[in-house]
C-alpha cells in the first residue's frame, strides 16, 4: 500500500529461497514460488533491508536486487543485568557437552555427530547433553546406540532450567550441517546464550558477529577427539572470563544502538 511505502523495514533471518526449497511439500513449493514472486514488489517499498547474518544479508539483496536500498546487520544477542556478576561453575568429573537446539533439524547436524561417536567408541571422558525436541527417528536411534549411557536427553528446557544445565556443561555445539539450507554462516541465539553463560562453543560454521581468531568460538568437524581437546583446554579458562571476552559480540544492548544509530 502507498501509505506504508518506504515506511517499511524488511528483516531477513535465512535465504528464504533455499529454505522454502529444501522443504519437501507442496505447501512449500507453493510459498517459495510466492516469495519469487512478492519479495521483489516489496524490497521495492522498504526503506531498509536488515539480516540477521552477513550471508543472508548479501544473497536477500542480490537476489531481489536491491543493492540501492539501505541495509544493516543485526545478528542475534543477549541481554543481561549484570555483566559483572559472578557466573556458577560446577564442571567437574567427565567433560560435558552441551547441543541445545528449538527442535533438531538436518541442518542442525545431530546425526553426524552421533556418526562420528558411534565410529570413536574408544574415546572416553565425555557426556553428550541433548536439550530439544528430536524426531521418533533421532530417539530411536539414540536408544539403540551402543554409548546411550553417555548420551543423556533433556527434552526443551525453559530458560531457567538451561542456565542451571549450562552451568554444568564445558562445550556447546554449533550446527554442523548448514550447506543443507544453503549456508556458510549463521549467528544462532544459542551461540549467544552459552557464551553469556561462560560456556565455550564448538561450531561447524563460522559466525556472523564473531570474529574468527575470537578463542572461546573454535570452528571445527563434529570429531569427538577435537572438541574433547578444546572442552579440556577451555576447562582452564574461568567463567567469567569467557563472558567478558563475549560481551562485544553478544550484548543486545549495544547491537540495538548500532542498529537504531543506523536506521536514523
Amino acid at each position: 500500500p502507498k501509505m506504508i511505502a518506504n515506511k517499511m523495514i524488511c528483516v531477513c533471518h535465512t535465504k528464504t529461497d533455499n529454505y522454502f526449497k529444501i522443504q519437501e511439500s507442496w505447501l512449500s513449493e507453493i510459498i517459495s514460488w510466492l516469495d519469487a514472486l512478492l519479495g521483489k514488489f516489496l524490497f521495492k517499498r522498504v526503506k531498509m533491508v536488515i539480516g540477521v547474518n552477513a550471508e543472508v544479508l548479501d544473497h536477500e539483496i542480490n537476489r531481489l536486487k536491491s543493492s540501492e536500498k539501505p541495509s544493516s546487520l543485526y545478528t542475534n544477542g543477549i541481554y543481561k543485568s549484570n555483566w559483572l556478576n559472578p557466573v556458577e561453575d560446577r564442571r567437574e568429573g567427565d567433560h560435558k557437552i552441551c547441543f541445545i537446539a528449538s527442535k533438531f533439524f538436518p541442518w542442525n547436524g545431530l546425526e553426524l555427530i552421533l556418526d562420528n561417536l558411534e565410529s570413536n567408541t574408544h574415546v572416553a571422558g565425555w557426556q553428550l547433553h541433548i536439550v530439544g525436541d528430536c524426531t521418533t527417528a533421532q530417539i530411536k536411534r539414540l536408544d539403540s546406540y551402543n554409548i546411550k549411557s553417555r548420551t543423556i536427553l533433556h527434552g526443551g528446557l525453559n530458560s531457567q532450567e538451561l542456565r542451571d544445565l549450562l552451568q554444568c556443561m564445558d562445550v556447546s555445539l554449533g550446527a554442523f550441517a548448514l550447506h543443507l539450507i544453503g549456508l556458510k554462516q549463521a549467528a544462532s541465539l544459542k551461540v549467544r546464550l552459552s557464551l553469556g553463560e561462560g560456556v565455550p562453543v564448538y561450531s561447524g560454521h563460522i559466525d556472523s558477529g564473531i570474529p574468527s581468531e575470537f578463542e572461546y568460538f573454535r570452528v571445527g568437524a563434529p570429531n569427538i577427539e577435537k572438541i574433547l581437546a578444546f572442552s579440556i583446554q577451555m576447562r582452564k579458562v574461568s567463567r567469567l572470563n569467557i563472558v567478558t571476552a563475549s560481551r562485544q559480540y553478544i550484548d543486545k544492548v549495544e547491537m540495538l544502538r548500532r542498529l537504531v544509530k543506523d536506521v536514523l
